[in-house]
C-alpha cells in the first residue's frame, strides 16, 4: 500500500495539517517517511486504532 500527501511549505509560515487514512487487510508493521528541504521544520504523529 502507498499513500502520499504532497504539500507545499511556504517560507516563514506555520501550518497544522491533519490526514486520516482508514485501511483494511494490512499487516501491523509499516513505514512512514517525510521528505523536505533542510530549511523545513516538521513533526509527525502516527496512531493506530483497533477496528
Amino acid at each position: 500500500m502507498h499513500v502520499a500527501f504532497p504539500l507545499r511549505c511556504p517560507a516563514a509560515r506555520a501550518d497544522t495539517i491533519y490526514h486520516q487514512v482508514r485501511v483494511t487487510g494490512t499487516a501491523r508493521s509499516g513505514t512512514a517517511s517525510v521528505r523536505a528541504s533542510s530549511t523545513v521544520r516538521w513533526s509527525m504523529t502516527i496512531g493506530r486504532t483497533r477496528s
